[in-house]
């Protein structure tokens, strides 16, 4: 089975609060997302920009990703400062190569477009323009299924019409609950996730994550709202996790499993990923922890 993760790969250095330092690790949301969903023995291909500095054979041979469709660039690739504090809190700061984000991000023309058109493919946070224009000709290329993450920075400051005009591309809307709520400002997730069944009819499925809350869904096709609760996992870094989550519910979608099942996969990727900083040994997940993981939460699914 194989599944298309489109986003940014960045190098992160990390500063921990007792003054450990991690330089150079593999990370970015379409690594996050690819890794989620590596896990369950996807053949995971990457869409994204690096330049010649990227540790690509990290990528390919530790965390079994496939590089073919990462474009190189002479530049150095996209770099950050990850700054963690005592709390838990962290900081990530872009350091400045010469290029903006935009430039790091993937467009039509980066697309494997043979690959692309038969297999589910995940949109990961990337500029407007970008996601717009990857989501059209994912479309027109008769893509099977289609996630998308949207940027919070566009979410609540355009308007429901254009928000519209994104969706319809998309199968599965996958925001979090800052970015759910930046668009429809209420209180109760369940209202919020009503909202988005009513506003956007062309989408198949939204789940909404909620962090330590787990997420909340909605099934068009078999018209039923549900909540995963989140894996109470050791949390050390909640980096990528959502990013991860995305990856988990890719690779349900690529084995055909129904959306209950997808989100939690993805529920059981973001549950490793909140375990350790970074993606420093993520490539040595076992299936039988994953398995176990899944099993405890198939339970406790909960139909509204």
């Amino acid at each position: 089975m194989v599944g298309l993760t489109i986003g940014n790969v960045t190098v992160d250095d990390l500063v921990f609060p007792d003054g450990r330092t991690k330089m150079g690790v593999p990370g970015g949301d379409a690594v996050y997302s690819g890794i989620g969903a590596r896990m369950w023995g996807i053949d995971t291909h990457i869409c994204s920009i690096c330049g010649p500095d990227y540790p690509m054979d990290t990528l390919s041979r530790e965390y079994r990703l496939n590089v073919d469709s990462i474009r190189r660039i002479k530049e150095p690739s996209m770099r950050n400062w990850g700054l963690y504090e005592d709390d838990g809190s962290r900081l990530f700061v872009i350091r400045d190569r010469g290029l903006t984000w935009s430039d790091y991000s993937p467009l039509p023309d980066d697309l494997p477009r043979e690959l692309a058109a038969g297999v589910p493919t995940h949109i990961a946070v990337l500029p407007w323009e970008h996601q717009i224009q990857l989501a059209q000709t994912l479309r027109k290329l008769g893509t099977p299924m289609i996630t998308l993450d949207p940027d919070y920075g566009y979410m609540g400051k355009k308007p429901v019409e254009e928000i519209a005009l994104l969706l319809r591309n998309i199968d599965v809307f996958l925001p979090s609950w800052q970015e759910a709520v930046a668009l429809f400002p209420e209180k109760d997730p369940e209202c919020i996730l009503e909202r988005y069944v009513d506003e956007f009819p062309s989408l198949k499925a939204i789940v909404i994550k909620l962090g330590a809350d787990g997420s909340i869904a909605y099934d068009r096709t078999t018209h039923r709202a549900f909540r995963v609760p989140a894996y109470h996992a050791s949390v050390v870094d909640p980096t990528g996790a959502g990013d991860a989550f995305c990856g988990g519910f890719l690779a349900g979608a690529a084995l055909g499993q129904d959306i209950v099942e997808c989100v939690l996969f993805g529920t059981v990727s973001s549950s490793f990923v909140i375990e350790q900083f970074g993606t420093l040994g993520l490539g040595q997940t076992a299936r039988r922890e994953l398995e176990e993981r899944l099993e405890s939460l198939r339970s406790r699914v909960s139909f509204i």
